[in-house]
């Protein structure tokens, strides 16, 4: 049977060090890490480094693809009584792990789209609802 590790890897004073020489020539550091790399992972990595030179914690993890409702009421930035009325619902797809009630990342992904986008169609709703009765 294979255990997989989960290694530390230690930030030391030079590592630090060298992070802020990094962050403080960011032209150069910008250029080279946009030329090496794809935009998402170049933003990644240069908030890492960003981080390490201000001497913060950095944790790098791999989302889980299952989540708790405290954790899915987290990411969608509301309440974990409100989560559950809107399971209840039916708005949410979700499933049971005995008692527990537990959403899968790509509902919770799904979900939040659905609702910024029906809020960005209220929205234009209004507006041009308000254009109409600045043009009466």
């Amino acid at each position: 049977m294979t255990t997989k590790t989960n290694p530390a890897i230690e930030v030391t004073q030079a590592v630090e060090q060298q992070a802020s020489q990094v962050v403080a020539n960011p032209e150069t550091f910008h250029d080279a890490v946009r030329g090496t790399f794809p935009p998402a992972l170049a933003s990644f990595i240069e908030s890492i480094l960003a981080r390490v030179a201000r001497g913060e914690n950095v944790s790098v993890s791999r989302p889980s693809e299952v989540l708790t409702t405290t954790e899915a009421a987290e990411y969608l930035g509301i309440s974990r009584p409100t989560l559950m009325k809107r399971i209840r619902e039916g708005e949410i797809d979700y499933f049971k792990v005995g008692s527990h009630t537990r959403l899968r990342r790509e509902d919770v992904v799904a979900y939040l789209q659905r609702c910024r986008a029906r809020a960005r169609h209220e929205f234009d709703a209004i507006r041009e609802l308000d254009n109409e009765i600045e043009g009466l």
